[in-house]
């Protein structure tokens, strides 16, 4: 029994440290300057789209396409950009450029674990929608099997700057950024790993 409850004991600490130390902790910001938008999470590129009303994949047509269609102010084609989390990615999500929170909108949906594009259209998704001078921009915080809890840390109204904290979602799952394309260049391939508030994903 005291070897068990030792055990439990070592257990707990080592979870508390990987909570405090790694989970929470943050990659300090190396903001680059210019006309870009930066990845509004950490982790690793699984989808690229170009979306408009005539122009989209089978599963966003069903699922995620759906939703999103509505609030898409015009049939300019818009770019989507999946960004997968582990659980020992940074999990704060970032402001991808400067702009204004107009809404905030939690979509309910399952818990799966969040590999695909697939999946991050059934999952239950907090979605923030920004006022931004490329136009409306959605950072869409997706959560999974463990991480079922997606926090904001702004509200209706809120100013901010390229790279602040948005929000977090707690242990590893999915963010989606959702943008106008204008004549944003793609800097990123899926596969890329991108570190939040850093890694520029679009430029003039």
């Amino acid at each position: 029994m005291e070897i068990f409850g030792s055990m439990t004991i070592g257990a707990l600490l080592l979870f508390v440290l990987f909570y405090r130390f790694v989970f929470l902790r943050d990659n300090g910001n190396r903001i680059p300057e210019g006309d870009s938008i930066v990845a509004p999470a950490s982790g690793k590129i699984v989808h690229i789209e170009e979306i408009s009303p005539g122009k989209a994949s089978l599963d966003i047509k069903k699922g995620f396409f759906g939703f999103i269609r509505t609030e898409i102010p015009n049939e300019a084609p818009y770019i989507l950009i999946n960004i997968f989390m582990n659980v020992t990615d940074v999990h704060f999500t970032k402001a991808p450029c400067r702009g204004k929170v107009v809404e905030i909108v939690r979509r309910p949906g399952r818990f799966r674990s969040v590999f695909s594009i697939r999946e991050a259209i059934e999952n239950e998704k907090q979605e923030i929608i920004l006022e931004t001078d490329f136009g409306i921009v959605k950072v869409i915080q997706i959560a999974g099997f463990l991480a079922r809890r997606c926090v904001s840390f702004v509200r209706v109204g809120d100013s901010f700057d390229k790279g602040a904290k948005l929000g977090q979602i707690l242990l590893g799952s999915q963010i989606a950024l959702l943008i106008p394309k204008h004549d944003l260049t793609l800097k990123v391939a899926i596969g890329d790993k991108v570190s939040s508030g850093e890694t520029v994903l679009l430029e003039y």
